[in-house]
């Protein structure tokens, strides 16, 4: 005999629950129907989600971990259905796909064959990238996700021309720089009229430069401009010299005068070397020597000071200057 109150029914056989989820029946007053009985659906655990999702899209427990936490209120149907269709339409693996959707929204959200269209606009623009690289350039700029193909295709149509540069140069500046065809044209002109300037240079030449070293694009003209100055009294020399060393090395720009000087400095005192100024001709000759560790660079100047015992060590500098190859350090730009 069933007791008064509330008690649960037996789902009817003709009602099969979805799986992952289960129908309890919640009847009052004696389970007698009335407008207070109602349907209680409880959401599956995240655990049970993570299960299914692994096993109908057949990737990996921590990628469904973090699509079910992206996903909190969608179902294991749909999100399947959706990774499915999206993996399929745009030639991606399926862990791939339910990795970039648990990276951002929008890949759910974006009518895929707009989503096809970027990814092949990134391709053209890139060169020589797979999907699954240029898919993940979007993810990685918002806003490269958030623009139409057509914006992007056209404004770096627009940047090639009004540039005057070829597209595979400029397409290796994007790679590294990507919010370039997101920024107003006239804005990245204005950019590269003013490196240009300053370092006495073409604008593809600008472009190159920073194909090469894409984070001297991120700075200021008027705070390189300072550094440029700076590294001018640093080396004692005219503006065109440090120009041609930082086209040898671009990082030095970036690098703060004060900086480079110490390590000079620093050079010289483990070297017991009196001229610093011998010193900074060398690093002028070659810039990049304060990428190698301290101790493999005076280790191999000692070895040079043994080479030519008979000379001072300001002579040897002087012939280092000439061929900066003597130190037998490897990748210098000279």
């Amino acid at each position: 005999m069933q007791q008064a109150g509330c008690s649960p029914h037996i789902i009817p056989r003709h009602r099969v629950a979805q799986p992952g989820r289960s129908l309890v029946r919640v009847a009052c007053h004696g389970g007698v129907s009335s407008p207070h009985t109602k349907t209680v659906v409880a959401q599956p655990s995240t655990e049970s989600r993570v299960t299914s999702l692994a096993l109908s899209l057949a990737v990996t427990r921590p990628t469904c971990f973090r699509l079910a936490s992206r996903f909190p209120t969608s179902s294991v149907e749909s999100l399947t259905e959706t990774i499915t269709s999206l993996s399929r339409s745009l030639s991606l693996p399926m862990e791939e796909m339910a990795l970039l959707a648990s990276k951002d929204a929008n890949w759910m959200t974006t009518d895929s064959e707009e989503l096809r269209k970027r990814i092949m606009v990134m391709r053209q623009i890139f060169g020589g990238m797979t999907n699954a690289e240029c898919a993940q350039r979007l993810v990685s700029s918002p806003s490269l996700m958030s623009t139409p193909s057509a914006t992007l295709q056209a404004q770096f149509e627009d940047l090639v021309q009004c540039l005057g540069v070829q597209p595979q140069h400029l397409g290796l500046l994007v790679q590294q720089q990507p919010y370039i065809l997101t920024t107003p044209s006239h804005k990245v002109l204005d950019r590269f009229q003013s490196l240009s300037q300053l370092l006495h240079l073409t604008i593809p030449q600008a472009v190159g430069l920073l194909a090469a070293y894409p984070p001297l694009v991120v700075d200021e003209p008027s705070k390189l401009r300072e550094r440029l100055e700076q590294l001018t009294c640093l080396f004692n020399c005219d503006t065109q010299q440090v120009v041609d060393m930082v086209m040898r090395f671009p990082p030095i720009l970036l690098t703060h005068p004060e900086i480079t000087a110490s390590r000079a400095t620093l050079l010289a005192d483990n070297l017991f070397v009196q001229d610093t100024g011998a010193l900074m001709q060398v690093v002028m000759r070659a810039p990049s020597l304060f990428t190698v560790p301290q101790n493999v660079l005076v280790a191999q100047f000692q070895k040079l000071f043994a080479i030519f015992s008979d000379q001072s060590k300001e002579e040897v500098l002087s012939i280092i200057v000439s061929n900066p190859r003597l130190l037998g350090i490897e990748g210098l730009s000279l």
